[in-house]
């Protein structure tokens, strides 16, 4: 608990400082910082390390390009190939984050005894060495059903992050017919979805004609607990009403009661 507290206000404090001091993103200062410790990256390469799609990561340097932090340059080795730099206006602002991270990180160690100290720095390595092990998610892999009665069933597999959701917003819009009787996206085999997903999910299901989209997912699967605790219970097999994520569509009876859950908690 005491290592998810750091994470979560080092990220607070990265994007304090990212909109404070460069007017930008948490991604798009994660991007500079990787550079800064890297050197230059080609597009790539700092999608991978960054998380996203090599996509997301042109758009990322478009917007960096337009705030003088970072230029794309040919490769000194292979002119065929770009690599990205940090600008000397971008080394300059992480240079500025870093020295306040460290000046952060000094007062602490200041605050610990050398056997402390000591004891501490191993540990810290073995977490980042751990956390570096974890093996990369499944792949999104989609994949569409007809079934005889003009239906459509698109089966959802991997993580719908915000890496990810880009390329699902791309197929569910050149795969997923919009004259379909009616449209099931099945999320069974999801193991993680984000925010970034549900909203996707939920702008798709407003935006088709005729709204005949529902979402499948068991309640006690990644996507059906992540959608319950959105306020957005998916449909179980044999259901035929459409879920919509608004409340007053939903049959009356089945509208859990007002600041509950219909799933059972966590752990349950």
């Amino acid at each position: 608990m005491a290592l998810a507290t750091v994470a979560v206000a080092f990220d607070r404090f990265r994007l304090a400082t990212a909109r404070g001091l460069l007017g930008v993103g948490n991604t798009e200062m994660l991007a500079l910082t990787v550079m800064a410790m890297r050197g230059p990256l080609t597009p790539s390469e700092l999608a991978g390390e960054v998380g996203i799609s090599n996509a997301a990561a042109t758009s990322l340097l478009d917007r960096l390009e337009v705030e003088n932090l970072a230029t794309r340059n040919r490769h000194p080795r292979d002119r065929r190939k770009l690599v990205i730099e940090l600008t000397a206006v971008g080394r300059t602002a992480i240079q500025l984050y870093l020295e306040r991270i460290t000046a952060v990180v000094e007062r602490g160690v200041s605050a610990c005894s050398p056997g402390e100290r000591s004891a501490l720095l191993p540990f810290l390595r073995q977490v980042a060495h751990g956390l570096a092990e974890v093996p990369d998610p499944p792949p999104f892999q989609p994949h569409v059903e007809l079934d005889d009665r003009g239906g459509i069933t698109a089966h959802l597999t991997g993580e719908l992050d915000f890496a990810s959701v880009p390329a699902l917003g791309d197929w569910l819009d050149e795969h997923v017919s919009d004259g379909a009787d009616s449209v099931t996206i099945d999320l069974t085999a999801v193991s993680f979805l984000s925010s970034a997903g549900i909203r996707l999910l939920v702008e798709f299901q407003h935006g088709h004609p005729g709204g005949g989209v529902r979402l499948h997912a068991p309640p006690q699967s990644p996507a059906g607990r992540a959608l319950a605790l959105a306020g957005l219970p998916a449909s179980a097999p044999g259901d035929q009403h459409r879920i919509t994520g608004r409340a007053e569509e939903r049959p009356q009876e089945e509208r859990p009661p007002q600041g509950r859950s219909p799933y059972p908690p966590f752990g349950e």
